[in-house]
């Protein structure tokens, strides 16, 4: 039975640092990507292709992860999840090619593929109606840390620990999770239900579901995959010295995790599709700065637009956890989140790499920039919120 806040916090914490332990370690794939290019001998394409086996294990693990909660309770997944997490980090650690490489990269994704579906459902089950909104801002702590922790953390080990030390640790760190997060967690006891005709088409037919989608594949887009890129970008195209990119780009992720304090509040008492709209907007257009401008506005840019649309996020995920009834939600979030994931985490780099060799790399940018601008227009489409509390 779903209770409130106060009551569960210790357990939201809890998520969230498991939530961390698996948004992390994909985040320290771009700032330590020069030195594995070098260690390795790869092509910048070779390397960006990275991030492509990243979301293709993600996406195959959450696409199957409803069959899986079938048979074990979210909180065994969770567990495992971590477990697979630490397997694919030692493994990429170990690595002596790109071939094998691309293999701990597809484990990597897939361990962190296995969370989205059973995370959230845990959450919204564990949290009543009212705090669900605070709750998920809480949650969302562990992804905006991972964005300032990965690039900092690699420029302070980079002159005393090599990329494949620096995974190797981030390995055993999950290796110790997990097994704390067997004996002490207390939340997820429940079974999810796997992609069937009925509840697929629930989903399917719900214009919600689809306008969640598009904005959610944008912004991912404009969260993550620009996140990936753009230490490439300001280094190749604007002139940055590689420690002033990594700096800027960690700083610029410091204002949105106390953004995310204010962010709960607002999702609460205005409703997701009032806030969805504004950050849509404005991330849209902080986008399209990023490839437009140089120098100190620039940097400007660089340092708004991850406060804004890190803002996006927890009103969207919120607007998720109520589509459709609890026992189902692991279905709708095992669709939206992968084509986030591929859009954002692997497409989008992608592309940007092959409008970078041609020397358009700005368009990549401001393209997406547009296309969520002009997105934001769906949100009204969205509503607000139930008026009646979930039956958990």
């Amino acid at each position: 039975m779903s209770r409130p806040l106060s009551e569960v916090f210790p357990s939201v914490l809890f998520l969230t640092l498991i939530v961390f332990s698996l948004f992390f370690p994909r985040l320290l794939i771009s700032p330590l990507l020069v030195e594995i290019r070098q260690d390795l001998g790869m092509t910048a394409g070779q390397a960006t292709r990275l991030f492509l086996s990243i979301s293709v294990g993600f996406i195959t693990s959450i696409l199957a992860s409803g069959y899986l909660t079938q048979r074990l309770q979210h909180f065994h997944v969770i567990t495992i999840a971590v477990l697979t997490m630490g397997c694919g980090l030692l493994f990429a650690a170990l690595s002596q090619g790109p071939r094998t490489l691309h293999v701990a990269m597809l484990i990597v994704g897939s361990a962190a593929g296995l969370y989205p579906p059973s995370g959230l459902s845990s959450l919204a089950a564990m949290v009543r109606h009212q705090d669900r909104g605070k709750a998920l801002s809480i949650h969302e702590f562990g992804p905006a840390i991972s964005f300032v922790a990965a690039p900092t953390i690699v420029a302070l080990a980079a002159n005393l620990m090599s990329w494949r030390m620096i995974l190797g640790a981030v390995a055993v760190l999950c290796f110790i999770l997990a097994p704390s997060f067997l004996v002490f967690g207390r939340f997820g006891r429940f079974h999810g239900e796997p992609p069937s005709l009925g509840n697929l088409k629930q989903v399917l037919s719900n214009p919600q579901f689809w306008v969640l989608g598009l904005l959610f594949v944008l912004a991912a887009s404009a969260a993550v995959g620009v996140y990936n890129v753009l230490p490439t970008f300001l280094i190749q195209e604007r002139g940055m010295s590689t420690a002033l990119a990594g700096s800027l780009i960690g700083a610029s992720r410091i204002p949105g995790i106390f953004m995310l304090f204010g962010v709960g509040v607002a999702v609460d008492r205005l409703g997701f599709s009032k806030l969805i709209a504004v950050t849509a907007a404005a991330t849209g257009i902080m986008t399209i700065l990023i490839g437009s401008l140089h120098g100190l506005p620039l940097r400007g840019a660089v340092l708004l637009q991850p406060m804004i649309v890190g803002a996006f996020f927890p009103a969207v995920l919120t607007a998720l956890s109520e589509l459709g009834p609890p026992e189902s939600r692991n279905v709708a979030i095992s669709l939206i989140i992968p084509a986030g994931n591929l859009a954002g985490a692997g497409l989008f780099p992608a592309i940007a790499g092959l409008f970078a060799d041609r020397g358009y790399f700005f368009l990549s940018f401001v393209i997406t920039g547009v296309l969520l601008l002009s997105a934001c227009t769906l949100a009204p489409f969205l509503g607000t919120r139930p008026t009646k509390p979930d039956p958990l």
